[in-house]
């Protein structure tokens, strides 16, 4: 399909340029959607990358079992750190429901507005306004749409998002080691031991996010660009008939536009919680005032926690951008613009 719509355009412009109004015309391509085209991009790609990485995230699976476990520091902690699982997976759970409820939407547009019109843009092998071709190209289209789109889509942000999920309690139950810490004699042998053991934790749970990223980072970066053409796309198609938007083109648009930014928002939620986490560890490091112990040893450990911990370990979008927040927001900005500059330019064509 991708390939078709590539010769597509190209013939358009090759064959029928007339100006700028040839690129409006391409944007009007019939029977495709740019959102579907991508869509399967993404998707495939997300399905290739599970398939052949299987041993990577088998790898990185059977690092968790070296995690401390969540009731090493009382139970306090650990109820504490099931509620920050819970409230992860109850945000994951609603990213689901969104995407389930975005499917629905579009799947029962047919119906409610009375036309024969698939609920994904497709080039079509025979008339939809005949039975029973519209009739089989729908269920074809359900069929996909959740034995393939929704399965994957969820297995991966799934697995992603609880990678990162369990590197940030680690994290915090090293922050719970070093504060109980603080409270005991830093010179004696017990307080030594539970230093080293800090170390060695937090240079696993380091080492996990390290290998974490240099795993998705790749696959991030077809997200984000994928979702990226995805919103300017849907953005402008959503207000290219006026401001504010109709009902249909709400429903056709909207709600598949609010999808994808919640995806990518929830993406750059876990980064940057990630980044805030290691740099927190540097100031409770600090704050052991092992400098005014004159343990040499001990100096030496906490040091080590400092010096990792102080630029703050990152999930990274193609080895290029910071996953974050600030990601997140410049993305936004950026198809705004784009969009409403389009927009504009097509107006100012059309008037």
């Amino acid at each position: 399909m991708l390939f078709t719509l590539l010769l597509m355009i190209f013939l358009e412009l090759a064959l029928n340029w007339n100006g700028i109004e040839t690129i409006r015309n391409v944007l009007y391509l019939p029977g495709i959607s740019l959102v579907t085209v991508l869509t399967i991009y993404k998707i495939n790609a997300k399905l290739i990358f599970l398939v052949i990485n299987q041993k990577k995230i088998r790898f990185l699976l059977q690092r968790l079992e070296e995690f401390w476990p969540t009731d090493k520091y009382g139970e306090s902690i650990q109820i504490g750190l099931q509620r920050m699982h819970d409230v992860a997976h109850k945000s994951i759970r609603f990213f689901v429901y969104v995407c389930v409820a975005c499917i629905c939407i579009l799947s029962s547009a047919p119906f409610v507005s009375n036309k024969r019109a698939l609920p994904f843009s497709q080039y079509n092998i025979c008339n939809l306004e005949t039975s029973p071709c519209f009739e089989l190209l729908y269920a074809w289209q359900i069929m996909v749409t959740s034995l393939q789109i929704l399965p994957i889509t969820i297995s991966f942000d799934g697995l992603f998002l609880s990678f990162i999920l369990y590197a940030y309690i680690g994290i915090e139950l090293i922050k719970n080691a070093l504060l109980q810490a603080i409270s005991t004699n830093a010179n004696s042998s017990e307080t030594r031991g539970n230093i080293n053991e800090i170390v060695k934790q937090h240079s696993l749970i380091l080492t996990f996010i390290k290998e974490t990223n240099l795993l998705f980072s790749g696959l991030l970066m077809i997200q984000f660009s994928a979702s990226l053409g995805m919103q300017i796309f849907l953005l402008f198609m959503l207000t290219r008939n006026g401001i504010p938007p109709d009902t249909e083109h709400i429903s056709t648009y909207g709600f598949l536009y609010i999808t994808f930014i919640l995806q990518l928002s929830i993406y750059s939620i876990g980064g940057t919680m990630i980044v805030n986490q290691t740099k927190i560890l540097a100031n409770i490091s600090f704050g052991l005032e092992w400098y005014r112990d004159g343990n040499t040893d001990l100096a030496k450990s906490l040091k080590l926690i400092i010096l990792r911990s102080q630029n703050g370990e990152k999930m990274t979008i193609g080895n290029i951008f910071d996953l974050d927040l600030i990601t997140f927001i410049s993305v936004c900005e950026l198809v705004l613009k784009t969009a409403f500059s389009i927009y504009t330019l097509l107006n100012t064509i059309t008037a």
